[in-house]
């Protein structure tokens, strides 16, 4: 062989044997893991059967919208996996690794509604590699790396509950009436810390079990202490049952509760005594909408033929804090995004202006009282 030819060989075979090194080799590890998911996938894990179970649908239903009118990421497959958490901690773990096998190692985001199961699900998000984002109010939550805060923190409703009574004159005596779970109870003590700054006495806290089918005895404890007010807090028919008994035994006053009364399914579930109900809500639907909002609504209304609810929205806008997550890293590997998550940012969503500060979403948060059916703004 002459030595040009020779040499010419030597070169061909070199280049065969080092483009796939220098592939592998060279640029960020999170461009070569992302390189290779040509479908990714995100997960829901919702409460369609037991506790919470009126709230679970309208949250899959916000987040399989938001995926079906967004299309890919950065030129993947989406696939959308969902599955029921049953409203515990436990069966919640059970769906999370169903969910995990069904994604086979394609699993980059995972939406997880209640504070209990998403501190369950916590621990495992980085060794496993995929974020969390969770509905979830408690801080059991930010403990682990990698998760992050798409619903107001039970500090911020409790803040703002305990300035609601303000906005009524002559309001000073307040009970707490809170469900005995993690959400429900640090709402009810973020209350009570800052009751005081408000010029609020509060002259009682009652716990009562979520599986409560009689409230009745739960209700006359609170009313003997001749309560201005009361704040009921929680998610589920138990609370509901409180604020329908309070109204039937004649209680007067003003009654306060957290975003649980302004879910859909519950207002339905209260009825009549709904009526002059004060609620801490998102600011959703807004007096002055955001072109994400309008659209928003337009998809949701052309697909489900009804006007979207508080699960919806939340659902949506959380999604649209991760594409725009997406959008600033370049790329869907979970290292990166988790680099741009914990930076922060603002972004424009269906609910307004989200702020993401130290993991934790912060929404604008509203008083509205409901009159005639209708949630209507105080301020």
């Amino acid at each position: 062989m002459r030595p040009a030819a020779h040499l010419s060989c030597i070169l061909t075979v070199a280049s065969f044997v080092l483009v796939p090194l220098l592939s592998f080799g060279c640029g960020r590890p999170d461009q070569r893991q992302g390189e290779r998911r040509q479908t990714v996938a995100v997960g829901a894990l919702v409460p369609l059967t037991g506790p919470g179970s009126e709230m679970g649908p309208a949250t899959r239903d916000g987040f399989t919208l938001y995926w079906e009118t967004h299309g890919d990421l950065l030129g993947r497959r989406v696939e959308t996996l969902v599955e029921d958490n049953k409203g515990n901690a436990r069966d919640g773990l059970t769906a999370f690794y169903a969910l995990q096998a069904r994604a086979g190692g394609k699993l980059v985001l995972l939406l997880t509604q209640l504070s209990g199961v998403a501190a369950a699900v916590a621990p495992n998000t980085r060794s496993v590699g995929f974020l969390q984002f969770g509905l979830a109010a408690t801080p059991a939550l930010l403990q682990h790396p990698w998760n992050y805060r798409t619903y107001a923190s039970a500090d911020r409703i409790g803040n703002m509950l305990a300035s609601a009574p303000s906005a009524v004159p002559n309001l000073r005596r307040i009970f707490v009436l809170a469900m005995a779970d993690e959400y429900a109870r640090a709402v009810a003590d973020a209350f009570n810390r800052a009751a005081v700054s408000h010029g609020i006495e509060v002259v009682g806290t009652e716990l009562f079990p979520a599986d409560a089918t009689d409230i009745s005895s739960v209700v006359q404890r609170a009313l003997v202490r001749s309560p201005d007010a009361v704040v009921v807090t929680g998610f589920g028919r138990a609370p509901v049952s409180c604020i329908r008994r309070l109204r039937e035994v004649g209680f007067a006053g003003p009654i306060f509760g957290d975003p649980a009364a302004a879910y859909r399914p519950y207002a339905a579930l209260i009825g009549d005594a709904a009526e002059g109900l004060y609620v801490v809500d998102v600011d959703f639907p807004s007096d002055q909408p955001s072109q994400s909002a309008t659209d928003f609504r337009n998809a949701f209304v052309a697909k489900y033929q009804r006007e979207p609810d508080l699960g919806n929205v939340l659902a949506y806008a959380g999604m649209e804090v991760f594409g725009e997550a997406v959008r600033r890293a370049g790329s869907v590997a979970p290292e990166s995004l988790a680099t741009v998550l914990d930076q922060g940012f603002t972004v424009l969503t269906a609910l307004g202006r989200a702020q993401l500060v130290d993991r934790d979403t912060h929404y604008p948060l509203v008083l509205k009282v409901i009159r005639s059916g209708e949630a209507r703004r105080v301020r």
